[in-house]
């Protein structure tokens, strides 16, 4: 996924040092996931990828979802430790308030899985 110094997003080409690695998704793009907090673009849309550093997970997570989905309907977050149904439930009550939200991944390091998804 790696190969001369870029990883390829989305069809287009990102320089190496803005990512970390590259990981497949279910859409048949790559994901560069930054050293630092950012949006990246996969298969030509935006999308917004939130991490954190800290011991209280609950609260990690309900801000790097409100960071997230202030700037994106579409997030990736970095693994919490928490369980899929304590995050479903967060997700719908962003809902519930009237937050758009198209699609919620979760990166664990190695792979993306998707949490929640409105497209197809």
């Amino acid at each position: 996924m790696v190969s001369g110094g870029f990883v390829e997003a989305g069809g287009q080409l990102v320089g190496e040092a803005e990512a970390v690695v590259g990981v497949a998704t279910p859409a048949g793009g790559v994901v560069p996931f930054p050293a630092v907090a950012g949006g990246v673009y996969v298969d030509g849309e935006y999308v917004e990828y939130e991490s954190y550093k800290t011991d209280q997970h609950k609260k990690a997570f309900r801000n790097m979802l409100h960071n997230g989905l202030s700037q994106s309907e579409r997030i990736i977050l970095r693994h919490c430790f928490l369980t899929d149904g304590y995050m479903s439930q967060q997700i719908r009550g962003q809902i519930n308030n009237g937050v758009p939200v198209s699609c919620v991944w979760i990166f664990d390091g190695s792979e993306v899985r998707v949490l929640y998804n409105t497209e197809g």
